[in-house]
């Protein structure tokens, strides 16, 4: 009772930091939601995209302890589980004001982005995109960008993580990843999972991560792989 007790405190706790990602998302796509409440029919339709991404969490926070519990240490706190480079309390992610393309131009870095910037919902204000850090250094440790193509009507999160960093909640999703295609000559692993696909891959010592809602099937994930890869 004691470890099942922690299980669902540990769902909760997932499901609350999720949501709370995705509310502020939907805030900064759409800041008069909280001064026109009676907007909020009107504007549904369009934030519609964002919600579905608040299932990650569920599934993630599922994920996790799981494979925890089928672990030789049963009822180790998943908080502090050493597999990752970077467990749960380690990192975070917070708004940003450059896109990953933005960055590139600053920088002079090479990562690769989906360009997408112009055709997303709403248009480049459509695209949210957040810095992971680590919360002692607050050393940059990769981007995650969502936006949802307007005509394609293809919800995305891509993250790119830097030298391949294992972010602990980010992690178990990519070890899930099981299915294994060739895409321009870069192994790509992928799984359908519910009515998402997501996928991921190496590139240049960083690990990028796809999450797509709305994709009619793997092909679609492809697609968008093979156009993030023209950027290399």
């Amino acid at each position: 009772m004691k470890e099942e007790r922690k299980f669902d405190n540990y769902v909760r706790d997932s499901e609350k930091v999720h949501t709370n990602r995705v509310l502020s998302d939907i805030k900064l796509v759409h800041p008069e939601l909280d001064k026109k409440q009676s907007n909020r029919n009107k504007i549904k339709k369009r934030l519609a995209w964002i919600v579905p991404f608040a299932t990650i969490a569920v599934c993630t926070a599922i994920i996790i302890p799981c494979v925890l519990l089928n672990d030789k240490n049963i009822g180790k706190n998943p908080d502090t589980d050493n597999r990752y480079g970077y467990q749960i309390g380690d990192y975070n992610t917070r708004v940003v004001n450059s896109t990953i393309k933005e960055y590139n131009e600053q920088t002079g870095s090479e990562l690769l982005y989906l360009d997408w910037y112009d055709v997303c919902v709403d248009g480049k204000t459509g695209c949210v995109t957040r810095e992971y850090f680590d919360v002692k250094t607050d050393e940059r440790l990769g981007f995650l960008e969502t936006m949802m193509h307007e005509e394609k009507e293809i919800a995305m999160e891509l993250s790119v993580v830097f030298n391949d960093n294992s972010l602990q909640r980010l992690a178990a999703d990519i070890e899930s990843c099981k299915i294994e295609a060739k895409i321009n000559n870069v192994d790509v692993f992928w799984v359908k999972r519910n009515d998402n696909f997501i996928g991921t891959f190496l590139w240049n010592k960083n690990r990028y991560f796809l999450n797509l809602t709305y994709a009619p099937d793997e092909n679609a994930l492809f697609e968008i792989v093979e156009e993030i890869l023209t950027k290399k």
